[in-house]
Parts: structure tokens; sequence; C-alpha cells
């Protein structure tokens, strides 16, 4: 039974509709394929959503400078808050630049 399920799910086509590589492709080009679309596009997302989540810290950091009314303990834990947000906004540029080096030697080229 199980092995009919298999069977049948692994005969169904594709539709054109959904993002992915070609139904034609197989070995070798599939694997560039995926390699060239899928992963550059998941390190963008991934990076993306790292500098957002840096670029909301840094924001949260100087809102509580703001708000903290000369407080020195507020505005002590602000300000460090700031410097671990631009330290964290620097090593996502950082690795960034470094993986897209990395992917430009590394990966196969689309032909």
């Amino acid at each position: 039974m199980i092995q009919k399920i298999i069977y049948y799910a692994l005969t169904i086509q594709k539709p054109d509709y959904l993002p992915g590589p070609e139904s034609s492709l197989t070995g070798d080009a599939l694997r560039n394929s995926v390699l060239n679309t899928t992963v550059p596009s998941v390190l963008n997302w991934a990076f993306g959503i790292l500098g957002l989540a840096t670029f909301i810290g840094i924001l949260l950091s100087a809102i509580n400078l703001l708000t903290s009314y000369g407080n020195e303990e507020k505005v002590n834990r602000a300000k460090t808050g700031f410097q671990y947000g631009v330290i964290g906004f620097v090593l996502v540029l950082l690795s960034y630049a470094i993986v897209s080096i990395i992917v430009s030697f590394a990966l196969p080229q689309s032909s």
C-alpha cells in the first residue's frame, strides 16, 4: 500500500505555474539548476531577515535612548544595545559579502 502511494506521488508532474526547476532536467543539470537558483534565493532571504532584525534592534535602542529621560542605567543599556545592533549589522554585511564571494567561486555557473 505504501509503495503504491510513493509510486503515485513520484509520478505526479509539477504544474507549470509553480516555481522550481523544469521537469525535463535530470542529474547534473537538475543539481546545477537548483544550486544556481535555490541556494542564492535562500541566502538572500536569510540575509534580508538578519539585516531587518539588526535594524529593528538599532531602532529599539534609539527609542530607549530617547525615552530614558537621563536615567544613567537606561542610557547605558540603550548605548550597549545600539553598539550590539551596529556590530550585528556590520557582521551581516560582511557575511553577505563573504558568502557571495564563496558562492561565486564554488557554485557551477549556469550555461
